[in-house]
């Protein structure tokens, strides 16, 4: 029961992990073409590195997805579990 209780806490994070994760999906083929572009221009040119920077942050823009969303749920949930596994572990004792 415990564990459910943390899941239906946890739902709306994971939705919103999901349909990030979704996007970024849909995002991918731009942003290849854009590495491509990246891989292709002068790495020490730093007004290319910033424009290419920009492009990114536009089409993350465009998609309404963050990268680092994908990481949230899982960071969310490690603590919660480990704790309860350590917790479980200790009953016999």
């Amino acid at each position: 029961s415990i564990t459910i209780g943390i899941r239906i806490a946890l739902f709306p994070i994971f939705v919103s992990a999901q349909r990030n994760t979704s996007r970024m999906s849909h995002l991918r083929p731009e942003l290849d073409i854009l590495k491509a572009k990246v891989d292709a221009s002068d790495q020490t040119d730093t007004a290319m590195q910033t424009q290419n920077a920009k492009a990114m942050q536009a089409l993350f823009n465009k998609y309404d997805c963050n990268p680092l969303k994908a990481i949230v749920a899982p960071l969310l949930q490690a603590p919660v579990f480990m704790s309860m596994f350590f917790a479980l572990r200790k009953i016999p004792d």
